[in-house]
């Protein structure tokens, strides 16, 4: 047996031992319960999404709902103007999305089926002579993400790539009921998710980002979105309907404010020539009508007037 007496140092590097000890076990138990609190959000995620699922679309959802919204940055400048129409018929919903800058068109348009387990999902974002195009199908447990860009009406570049959706996958188009939900139950809740900008790694592989929803008082969602290219986060705030009233980008200064139909064409009149007639919200179900339709897209938004 070794004698500490006979070693000055063995008693300081019995100590040692023992806080070393200690901090190995709670390292462990710091990892636990890190592991474990985000198992919980993450649960919280798929108990909203089975919760939806269950209710079904037509429970939420019903008739057509219009929302217009006017972005202003941190000094009052206004620097974008957006659109939201959602038809809801027989359980199922589809909807319209157009995001105008002076520069640049963002257009979106999914569909939804009643049970939220089938959906199509297709965006355009489109500059002077390019666009960026990404499908996502969801057809149950799969989903296969498409992604484009166009030069000229020609395709430069496409990546096809599928990929099994987790239980707290939010189908597109869905958000708005996430956040009514999250608001609802007072709960923190972790989701996953499908981003244009960030649909696939650098192996072309697709890839979710991942969405924590926090309720911070009624009607009010932070939204935490974090993907392979860094973290950002916004608020949203919701009306007495539960769709989006405002959103806001505390760190960039800028918000999303919504306004009246003949508000916003007082102030930018490019939208009144779009939604003179109805917008079309339908997507086209094959390849071939898909990339047609991407090509015409440009010519669409031909002669649209800039805001001043």
């Amino acid at each position: 047996m070794f004698n500490a007496l006979q070693n000055p140092n063995a008693k300081k590097h019995a100590l040692l031992v023992v806080v070393m000890f200690l901090v190995l076990a709670g390292s462990v138990a710091a990892a636990w319960w890190l592991v474990n609190y985000k198992t919980i959000d993450a649960r919280e995620g798929a108990a909203i999404i089975r919760q939806l699922r269950k209710d079904t679309l037509s429970a939420y959802w019903d008739g057509e709902i219009k929302r217009f919204y006017i972005a202003k940055d941190a000094e009052g400048k206004l620097i974008r103007w957006e659109a939201y129409i959602r038809k809801s018929s027989e359980g199922n919903s589809d909807a319209f999305k157009i995001n105008r800058t002076p520069k640049s068109t963002l257009r979106t348009d999914w569909f939804l089926n009643n049970k939220m387990t089938r959906g199509k999902y297709l965006c355009r974002y489109i500059i002077p002579l390019q666009m960026l195009e990404t499908s996502i199908n969801l057809d149950g447990k799969q989903v296969v993400v498409d992604r484009a860009i166009w030069e000229g009406g020609i395709s430069k570049e496409r990546i096809i790539g599928a990929n099994y959706a987790p239980d707290n996958y939010i189908p597109e188009g869905a958000m708005p009921l996430v956040l009514r939900q999250v608001d609802n139950r007072g709960k923190k809740a972790v989701f996953q998710m499908i981003l244009d900008n960030s649909a696939f790694d650098k192996k072309k592989k697709v890839q979710f980002a991942r969405v924590t929803c926090i309720p911070e008082g009624k009607g009010k969602v932070l939204v935490e979105i974090r993907t392979r290219f860094g973290k950002s986060s916004s608020i949203y705030y919701l009306d007495d309907e539960e769709e989006i009233l405002r959103q806001e980008w505390p760190l960039e200064g800028i918000s999303l404010d919504s306004v009246e139909l003949q508000d916003l064409i007082k102030i930018f009149p490019e939208a009144a020539e779009l939604f003179g007639p109805e917008p079309d919200t339908d997507i086209q179900d094959t390849e071939k009508e898909e990339g047609s339709k991407a090509r015409s897209v440009p010519g669409f938004f031909a002669g649209v007037r800039q805001p001043a």
